[in-house]
């Protein structure tokens, strides 16, 4: 035992010393951590469809990142997890209350949430809205009318329509009526609605009209009455308007054909057009289409005689040879196959250039004979019809409103530029847009196959001139009156139920107004 003793308090010495004699100075404090803190209170609900947006406030006393989660998050909403967002827009569909929904934040070492909250979605339908105001459409012309909507809850809305027009078709996501129609005609009591899956709402019951638009006359510019060229507007002619649908005539040098992309018609423009054909096919009886068989320009078989209203489509009364502007062949007349009524041996033809008129001529046996082919238009059909209280004939195919009243009459003959002024100033039927016709509008109201104007008109005296917008190009100082008889005897000379031209200073003629309907 005496020998063991030294040895153990030389252990215990040893120890101690290699702990530095005894001293616990080098030992590190132990760090005390402090738990981030998050506040904030969120709204307890939100309206469809307004957008959702809650935000917590969370520090840190040591600086430490913090990393936030949710429990219960709802499933319209999205977060954040380095701020805490939490925000969305909640749809309809969305509507009922989140329960439980709990934001925390961590430091990484201690974590602490916000109390529990609610947040409740409200949806309160309101009927989507629906406005806008279709227009009339155009034959040939690409169509689209797309209604306005609104909806307050942001729903999603979807389309229907009633009496869809056959040559249009429907888009049932925006609610947009397109086409491109083929032919005039009015389409009535349509109905389009809109729905965001609870309720609705239509337009008020509309109807489309489609207008077959009288052939332009290719006159772009306007001249006052003593022939001087106007470009400020204040002379209301044919210049100025421009009114109807723009001439598009193409001429194919290989085929020798001009093609008329308003009337779809096709026309002969060779050596043939330049030579007077015999109309008397057998020696005995005219028959222009049985020479027009025989031709086969443009290695087409189905030519024809053209009729008169087919041939006054083929002009252009803004250059001075009245031809079409790509022609080729200026025969000075063509003839048509019309025949003058009560006078078999009698038939229409044009003539061209400054003295043009449409005339009743005698079918000798050689005559100039443009050949057409294509669709015949519909001239048999009457497609005016008067208004008794308003006195105003409408042509439900060209889309015009005619003045039908006693001051056609009553208010005389006077010059052209007075004319235009009646016109420009006149009210009638709650319209103030009147204007003077041009030469191809008033063809439109001539029966020709009677040589009269068509039936549907009251107060039109027709042993009167009219005036029309036109300018005769060759002579600016004159423009293109109109008479609807099949014969007038002016200054000697007699005019058959067509056009000459005549000084626009002269006070011979009456006015007879129109309008477009849009």
């Amino acid at each position: 035992m005496k020998v063991l003793l030294p040895t153990v308090v030389l252990f215990g010495t040893l120890l101690f010393s290699g702990c530095g004699g005894g001293s616990d100075e080098s030992t590190s404090p132990t760090q005390t951590n402090t738990a981030p803190t998050i506040n904030g209170t969120s709204a307890v609900s939100v309206t469809v469809p307004s957008t959702y947006s809650f935000t917590p406030t969370a520090q840190d006393a040591d600086g430490d990142t913090l990393t936030f989660s949710i429990t219960n998050k709802p499933t319209w909403a999205t977060f954040e997890p380095t701020t805490g967002a939490l925000s969305g827009t909640p749809t309809s569909s969305d509507k009922g209350t989140y329960s439980n929904i709990v934001i925390s934040v961590s430091d990484g070492k201690a974590t602490v949430s916000l109390s529990a909250f609610s947040l409740e979605v409200i949806y309160v339908n309101e009927a989507p809205t629906i406005s806008g105001t279709a227009t009339s459409a155009l034959v040939g012309q690409a169509y689209s009318f797309i209604p306005t909507v609104q909806d307050a809850n942001g729903d999603t809305l979807t389309f229907s329509i009633a009496n869809k027009p056959a040559w249009a078709d429907f888009n049932a996501s925006n609610g947009a009526l397109t086409g491109t129609p083929t032919t005039y005609g009015t389409t009535a009591d349509i109905n389009i609605s809109v729905s965001d899956g609870e309720m609705s709402a239509s337009l008020p019951l509309f109807s489309i009209s489609v207008y077959e638009r009288v052939q332009a006359t290719g006159q772009t510019k306007s001249y006052d009455a003593t022939g001087v060229e106007v470009t400020d507007g204040s002379v209301k002619d044919d210049g100025y308007y421009k009114a109807g649908t723009p001439l598009n005539y193409e001429r194919d040098g290989s085929t020798e054909i001009v093609t008329d992309h308003v009337t779809g018609l096709m026309w002969e423009d060779d050596v043939n057009v330049s030579v007077k054909a015999s109309i008397k096919p057998d020696g005995t009886n005219y028959d222009m289409d049985a020479v027009c068989a025989t031709r086969d320009t443009g290695a087409y078989n189905d030519w024809r005689a053209p009729t008169i209203s087919e041939l006054l489509t083929f002009a252009d009364f803004g250059i001075v040879a009245l031809y079409p502007k790509v022609a080729e062949q200026f025969p000075s007349w063509t003839i048509s196959k019309s025949i003058y009524s009560g006078k078999t041996t009698y038939s229409w033809r044009i003539s061209y250039a400054s003295t043009f008129h449409v005339s009743a001529v005698y079918m000798s046996s050689t005559n100039y004979l443009r050949c057409v082919r294509g669709d015949a238009p519909d001239t048999t059909t009457n497609t005016l019809s008067r208004d008794n209280v308003t006195e105003i004939v409408s042509d439900i195919k060209t889309g015009l409103m005619w003045q039908d009243d006693a001051n056609i009459t009553n208010s005389g003959d006077m010059n052209w530029t007075a004319a235009i002024e009646q016109c420009e100033t006149m009210e009638l039927g709650g319209y103030d847009d009147w204007r003077l016709p041009n030469l191809r509008e008033l063809f439109s109201i001539t029966d020709l196959s009677n040589e009269t104007i068509k039936t549907g008109f009251e107060n039109v005296d027709t042993a009167s001139l009219f005036w029309s917008s036109t300018s005769n190009v060759s002579d600016y100082t004159k423009t293109w009156f109109y008479s609807f008889i099949p014969t007038k005897t002016y200054d000697s000379t007699t005019y058959y139920a067509n056009s000459y031209s005549k000084n626009k200073t002269d006070g011979a003629f009456k006015a007879m107004c129109v309008r477009t309907m849009e």
